[in-house]
């Protein structure tokens, strides 16, 4: 099976954040005749199209090349974390952060905490739904997360429950349900079952299902701003936080601490 050289696969990754070919090549230190050879390289190599020649002059990324550049930056960032145990590095230079929406706030003051207490060179935090958000974890992309989902495929090495959230069902219309693909899976109907509910608004964005159930109406469950663990009202669901255990202890110290403090 052929593979394409990692240089040229980095150089890759660096060129499909930039809109086309010339303007990759105006900013990652390539010449565009240099970066043309290396896509038809890589083209040539795995027999896939990474840019679409269609309009001349103005050739954009095809989804196959996004998807082979976010490949290569999944597989280097597993191979930097085994790099850096195999030869002791006491810290890594750079965080994956995920969290759901809802937990922006608590993810980002730990990502700050972390950021200047262990002067990393890059700390990336993003927001993904909570089925994505899992099985980024689980597959090594993401090395810290915030979620309101225990894990069950494996128990990771570093957790800890730092927070929870009142889940209310709010809204005036009984008529539409707001909810997420998440909510909307976990609520199935049964053949010929009928429901109160005559429309049905999905978004796994916490913003629009807010948005939509102020301005417009409908019922909705809305995860109240994280608060301290251990409520006994019973309606609480908890926040976990989850490291992967690629991390040294002393840094998941850091961050659980950082993370139940943020």
């Amino acid at each position: 099976m052929k593979t394409a050289p990692h240089w040229e696969l980095s150089v890759l990754c660096r060129a499909v954040e930039h809109l086309n070919l010339s303007a990759a090549s105006a900013h990652i230190g390539v010449s565009q005749p240099q970066l043309s050879r290396i896509v038809a390289r890589i083209e040539s190599e795995l027999g896939v199209v990474l840019l679409d020649r269609s309009v001349r002059r103005k050739s954009t990324w095809t989804p196959e090349a996004r998807k082979l550049a976010e490949i290569y930056r999944r597989s280097a960032r597993v191979l930097e974390a085994e790099v850096q145990g195999l030869v002791g590095q006491a810290r890594p230079s750079r965080l994956a952060v995920g969290c759901l929406e809802g937990l922006v706030e608590l993810a980002a003051g730990m990502c700050h905490a972390v950021l200047v207490a262990e002067k990393l060179a890059t700390v990336e935090l993003d927001v993904h739904d909570i089925d994505t958000l899992e099985t980024l974890f689980l597959n090594g992309t993401l090395d810290v997360i915030y979620t309101s989902r225990e894990l069950v495929r494996r128990k990771p090495k570093f957790s800890r429950v730092v927070a929870s959230q009142l889940l209310e069902l709010t809204g005036s219309n009984e008529q539409v349900a707001v909810r997420s693909h998440y909510e909307h899976r976990g609520i199935p109907l049964k053949r010929g079952q009928k429901t109160k509910y005559e429309t049905l608004i999905l978004s796994n964005s916490l913003m629009v299902r807010k948005h939509w159930l102020e301005r417009f109406g409908g019922q909705g469950i809305i995860p109240s701003k994280p608060r301290k663990p251990g409520s006994k009202s019973g309606k609480e669901s908890p926040v976990h936080l989850f490291a992967s255990e690629r991390l040294p202890g002393e840094l998941w110290k850091r961050i659980a601490a950082a993370g139940t403090n943020a």
